[in-house]
């Protein structure tokens, strides 16, 4: 099989998965603020009315087209395709679950894994363990299981089976979640980011303490930012929540790509931690204290915010902010005239 033909099916299979998540996105008015790595969709049972299908054409042209270039004449494609699509499935599905076990262990490892494989090369080396798995899933099944009543010989069977999962092997594993969430690429694509904004807090102002969608607000609230530098470094986020002292809890790693030795480097990252506590008093109604435990490389520091004190020091209530769309724009640093807007 031709170096152009492996390379188009392995494209295509990586802009299906990208397709399906863009159609999660328009259809489910409420995922559009959680982080969702790439691979940990095809768990989600939601998604297979798209990934079903596209997985299955995916193969299908695979499969018939190796065997024209192979000139077999035996009708290979009617006997298994049920069984090489449902193979596939399943080990991509392996592949996965071995990259979401990990996420329960926090570190900067675990954090690329599911940000940016890119960042790390020990999670580029486990992301590629898994891809590597799920591809030999797929050549051993189909070998030994899909290919095995068929009346060919065994060194077809086992091309057929290799070329099967080395073309259709899960290599959107490797694509990186923080593409999803840059801020430039996300205007690129919308080119609504103010009424995405204001879509934003309709849809969560009034989030109490103890509902669930408390960690969305804080991770969704990276892409409205003036400091996409930071935003495009998260590598971590962890969360918990104190009832009694109205305190909610983030443990935050950033890439050791940033650097903080000057004064003006920390102030930045302070106005940008201080951007997230904003929106977080201002979506929630029962939250007052803000903690950000801050980690890039050597360098940790703990930040704590006070809704009392950004009243304060802002002459605003954070309590009714979300009332007033335009005085909360401008807060995080939005311009205000939305014939020519910039996010920062």
């Amino acid at each position: 099989m031709s170096k152009k033909v492996v390379v188009l099916f392995t494209y295509n299979r990586l802009h299906g998965i990208i397709l399906v998540y863009l159609e999660v996105v328009s259809l489910k008015n409420k995922l559009y603020n959680v982080y969702f790595p790439i691979w940990l969709l095809i768990l989600i049972p939601a998604v297979w009315l798209i990934t079903v299908p596209v997985n299955f054409i995916i193969d299908s042209i695979v499969l018939f087209v190796t065997i024209k270039l192979m000139n077999i004449e035996e009708n290979v494609y009617k006997k298994s395709i049920i069984k090489v699509f449902l193979f596939g499935f399943v080990s991509d599905l392996v592949g996965s679950l071995l990259l979401l076990l990990t996420q329960f262990i926090p570190n900067d490892i675990v954090g690329a894994i599911s940000w940016n494989p890119f960042s790390n090369v020990y999670a580029l080396l486990y992301v590629l363990f898994s891809v590597a798995i799920s591809g030999i899933c797929i050549y051993f099944l189909d070998y030994k299981i899909a290919f095995k009543k068929l009346n060919i010989t065994v060194k077809e069977k086992r091309k057929i089976a290799l070329v099967i999962a080395v073309i259709t092997a899960p290599y959107f594993f490797l694509y990186p979640t923080s593409a999803w969430y840059s801020e430039k690429s996300y205007i690129a694509e919308t080119n609504e980011p103010i009424e995405q904004f204001e879509n934003f807090v309709k849809n969560d102002k009034g989030t109490s303490i103890t509902d669930n969608n408390l960690t969305n607000i804080f991770s969704f609230s990276t892409r409205f930012t003036k400091y996409s530098i930071y935003s495009d470094e998260i590598r971590n986020l962890l969360y918990d929540v104190d009832i009694n002292t109205k305190a909610f809890n983030v443990n935050l790693t950033l890439s050791e790509n940033i650097h903080i030795n000057e004064e003006k480097e920390q102030e930045e990252v302070y106005n940008w931690l201080e951007e997230r506590a904003i929106i977080t008093f201002g979506l929630t109604t029962d939250v007052d204290i803000v903690n950000i435990d801050l980690k890039i490389g050597d360098y940790e520091k703990e930040y704590t915010f006070n809704k009392e004190d950004l009243n304060n020091k802002y002459n605003v209530n954070l309590n009714e902010i979300s009332e007033d769309i335009n005085k909360f724009k401008e807060l995080i640093g939005y311009e205000i005239d939305t014939e020519d807007v910039e996010i920062y």
